[in-house]
């Protein structure tokens, strides 16, 4: 559970919003009395995609699915004089705005006036916002705007990488973009994210608890952000952030300033290709870093290694906008992303060269966003998009690895490492206005296919029980083949190889259907209800049949419903001070990383063989299986000792979180909000890896040490 109590200015306005960015609220007239018909016109300021609507019989209006910017509201009824407000929305939010008409008689004066902080008083979830101000702003190191998360109250992890909950993140988040999911979900975000340019983005939201049922397939938290779009005037921009080593401190190893350099740059350019029609922006960010990587590595006193790396990556995003009238509207996007670091040492400065590798990763997507308005109160909005991301991890060393008690030597033993993500999303949202219910359904299927290679101890892993006299002797360059393995080979205890199948290849079909509805029970009293279902369908089972009559799950979860319920309070009904809280139950992601290792590491797919030194022989590191082949070790013609093997327990269920909150915000003057909520959420079914081939001792409550009691199962060691 964690208290959170948050004093913020404008920029951050709204901390409790709806995830469809939209205006609201009653046309009335000097009476009080509802004005039915109303016609309410949303224009962004600079110009771009405008939406009208009317007003029902309640005089209540939605203008659904809007980009989060700066607008100008007119509201228009025959007899009346017209009414104008400017006001600016931010991603996610739902702004609730009664406006009131006087007869044209009276004064035909148009009411302007700007908005600068409004509390939601409609929505009760928990979140913030980083808005364009600050995405132009905030000075950040390196320019990775997901840093900027740690403004937003709830965000309770101290450093930022790729996303705001670290890398303990697996099925606890989603990256939406421009409404598109774009997360990889392969394995954990130590391997990446698709990354965009602060400079592209305009602004984001992240939801911290409680989003509603639009959104699912996270059990924590929700970051949607929002593109850039072109306005009826050209603007652009250029940038460069420079970074070297002049001012830096010496090495304590190496005793000397070690050359750093890092160059950023790009633009951005964006404007109409026909005025009040169609739109274009675009942008690019590049990244230049050279350095030098400066090794000591253990074991060998006096030497050194020094080389010369340059981290490269590039962005690019393209947008298009076309009002096609006044009822369609079409926007499209394409982005990409590419990352390189051709020699690269995650373990320290201490590790050998030989552990160095060649890594990159890709991303792009496109995505296309149709919007239909049907009538007053009635809008369709329907998605498409591809979303590609891979990562490529090869050794510069490919040799064995060798693990001595003080330094490991020899390529990365789970290297080369490929793995693909392609994904396909299509999805439609109805938006629909019915007297004071105000309600979100839809739908939305994904085809999610990971490819790939993700072999383990394919050239074979030593473990040693002690050092070398010399490792400089044994070691005398990077080049594997000065070598002398056979003066180490009586040192070794243990060899294992792979052999075998270590393709992925892991297609996932996954739907969700959703309805929500924010229904204003009174002027003061909104409930927001919501009710979504999830299904991975297949994933726990991608055709996998063991032989060795392992049970392992024969369906995923199909019943995974997730009721969401809140309540917003406006105490004063001013809009000024509101009471929110509610619960709700939200699934996760499953990551593909647990079905792969499932796949692979099953002792069928692939085997891994190895050897033990005995009293009788040591193991020759020059061939450890003497004249066997692989063929023979796969076939079963050579015996090996029993497998260990990774696969999903029989009865794995979609991990999943209860959330809940209550909390009240506070509108001071035009620039101030200060908002205190306290939230909870727990995720039940979290995965864990254990040994499920142990006898249990009830009487201790432990398993019992395999080698006081046999395993149950004699034809594996861990399961």
């Amino acid at each position: 559970m964690t208290f959170r109590i948050a004093a913020l200015g404008a920029v951050v306005a709204g901390l409790c919003t709806a995830q469809v960015t939209s205006i609201t609220g009653k046309v009335a007239d000097v009476s009080g009395g509802s004005v039915v018909g109303a016609k309410i016109t949303v224009t962004p300021k600079g110009g771009g995609v405008t939406q009208s609507t009317l007003s029902n019989a309640s005089g209540i209006f939605v203008v659904p699915a809007l980009d989060a910017k700066d607008y100008l509201v007119r509201v228009e009824m025959p007899g009346f004089g017209p009414v104008e407000k400017t006001l600016t929305l931010l991603v996610g939010q739902t702004i609730t705005l009664d406006l009131t008409l006087r007869p044209a008689s009276t004064s035909s004066t148009i009411d302007v006036s700007a908005d600068a902080a409004v509390i939601d008083t409609s929505s009760s979830q928990v979140g913030g916002n980083i808005d364009s101000k600050q995405m132009k702003d905030v000075p950040l190191n390196g320019r990775n705007w997901m840093e900027l998360a740690l403004l937003v109250p709830g965000i309770t992890h101290n450093a930022v990488g790729f996303t705001p909950l670290g890398t303990t993140d697996s099925g606890k988040f989603q990256i939406n973009v421009d409404g598109q999911q774009v997360t990889q979900n392969s394995a954990g975000s130590s391997f990446g994210q698709p990354q965009f340019s602060r400079d592209a983005l305009d602004q984001y939201q992240i939801i911290t608890n409680r989003f509603d049922a639009t959104l699912g397939r996270s059990s924590q938290i929700q970051i949607n952000a929002q593109t850039k779009s072109g306005t009826n005037q050209f603007h652009g921009s250029g940038y460069g952030y420079f970074r070297n080593d002049v001012f830096n401190a010496a090495d304590p190893i190496a005793q000397k300033v070690l050359p750093f350099s890092d160059q950023q740059y790009g633009g951005t350019v964006g404007g109409p290709i026909l005025k009040d029609k169609l739109w274009f922006f675009f942008g690019y960010e590049g990244e230049h870093q050279p350095g030098t990587l400066f090794l000591t590595p253990t074991g060998f006193a006096g030497t050194s290694f020094t080389y010369p790396t340059t981290l490269k990556t590039n962005s690019y995003l393209l947008r298009g906008d076309y009002q096609i009238n006044s009822n369609d509207r079409i926007s499209a996007r394409a982005s990409g992303y590419t990352w390189a670091n051709p020699f690269s040492i995650t373990t320290g400065g201490t590790s050998h060269p030989s552990r160095a590798a060649d890594q990159t990763r890709t991303s792009y997507s496109m995505f296309l966003t149709w919007t239909r308005i049907f009538g007053p109160g009635v809008v369709n909005e329907v998605k498409g998009g591809y979303n590609h991301f891979d990562w490529d991890n090869e050794a510069l060393y490919p040799t064995i690895e060798m693990r001595f008690p003080s330094i490991t030597i020899g390529g990365p033993y789970n290297y080369p490492q490929h793995f693909v993500q392609n994904v396909q999303q299509y999805r439609d949202d109805l938006f629909w206005l019915k007297g004071k219910h105000s309600v979100k359904t839809g739908a939305e299927y994904l085809y999610d296919k990971h490819t790939g290679i993700f072999q383990q101890n394919l050239r074979g892993t030593v473990t040693f029980t002690a050092d070398p006299a010399s490792y400089p002797a044994v070691f005398p360059s990077v080049d594997p083949a000065t070598w002398n393995l056979t003066a180490i080979s009586p040192l070794a205890s243990t060899y294992v190889q792979g052999f075998g199948n270590f393709n992925i290849n892991i297609p996932r079909n996954t739907i969700g259907f959703w309805a929500q509805d924010d229904w204003k029970i009174t002027q003061r009293l909104t409930l927001n209800l919501g009710l979504r279902y999830d299904n991975d369908i297949g994933i726990f089972d991608p055709s996998l049949s063991l032989k060795s009559g392992i049970v392992t799950p024969r369906s995923g979860d199909n019943l995974n419903f997730a009721p969401r319920v809140g309540f917003a309070y406006d105490i004063a009904n001013n809009g000024r001070t509101v009471i929110r809280g509610g619960a709700g139950k939200y699934f996760a992601d499953i990551q593909a990383n647990q079905v792969i290792d499932q796949q692979i590491f099953n002792g069928q797919q692939s085997i891994q063989a190895s050897v033990s030194r005995t009293s009788a022989a040591n193991i020759n590191l020059l061939s450890p299986f003497g004249s066997a082949t692989a063929a023979q070790i796969l076939s079963g013609a050579v015996v090996i000792p029993q497998q260990a093997v990774q696969i999903l327990a029989h009865d794995a269920h979609t991990p999943f979180s209860l959330q809940a909150s209550i909390g009240a915000e506070h509108q001071f003057g035009k620039d101030w909000t200060l908002s205190a909520d306290f939230v909870h959420w727990r995720v039940y079914n979290d995965w864990i890896r254990t040994d499920a081939n142990l006898v249990y001792n009830p009487a201790t409550g432990f398993n019992v040490n395999p080698t006081v009691v046999p395993r149950p199962n004699q034809s594996f060691t861990t399961i």
